[in-house]
């Protein structure tokens, strides 16, 4: 996926549900969001039954949640028949290796009232 396609698809999400928030585009979405104790695995998500659902450790910090929420709800969006589990386990390595989700994160979380380009 290039960059200017997920540009499209952030300004979709945006100009639609009205909200950058991952956990609130992904609840206007369907998608159920679960907190768990998943060890030193982030989250991930996965598909069953056509219900899409995020998976979140629930010891994370908030900004760190948000960024796995925002990373999962990119493939929830682009890879809706396989189970994606995110690789990182904690600390959340930097610079993050998943480039497409990032790039979805970081349009998702620019501080502009005007659409994306």
């Amino acid at each position: 996926m290039t960059t200017d396609t997920i540009t499209n698809l952030t300004n979709y999400l945006v100009q639609t549900y009205h909200s950058k928030n991952p956990f609130e585009l992904s609840d206007e979405l369907g998608i159920f969001i679960f907190s768990e104790d998943l060890g030193n695995l982030t989250g991930y998500f996965n598909q069953a039954f056509d219900m899409q659902m995020i998976h979140l450790n629930k010891n994370l910090p908030h900004s760190d949640s948000e960024f796995i929420c925002a990373v999962s709800l990119y493939y929830c969006l682009t890879h809706t028949t396989r189970t994606i589990i995110l690789a990182p386990t904690l600390p959340i390595p930097t610079p993050y290796t998943q480039t497409n989700p990032s790039i979805l994160f970081a349009q998702l979380l620019l501080n502009s009232t005007t659409p994306l380009l």
